[in-house]
């Protein structure tokens, strides 16, 4: 499932989520009730993160927002 936001806001709501969930998935999955590791959406996050780490980000907040979420993304 591809969602393509509109605006750098909606993109960055959207990897908030996807990091989200991928987190609960993660956890699932340690705890024995996810029968298999969640790559896909591993590698869907991972890839909006090389986007956004290869893009130039000019607004301040914005780039505050994803430095946020890629530092959650790497713990």
């Amino acid at each position: 499932m591809k969602l393509d936001a509109a605006t750098p806001d909606e993109e960055m709501k959207l990897l908030e989520i996807k990091i989200t969930q991928l987190k609960l998935d993660y956890e699932k999955y340690f705890l024995g009730t996810r029968p298999t590791e969640p790559a896909m959406q591993r590698a869907e996050v991972q890839k909006a993160i090389v986007k956004w780490s290869n893009t130039r980000i000019t607004n301040t907040a914005l780039r505050f927002k994803f430095n946020s979420l890629n530092g959650r993304y790497q713990a």
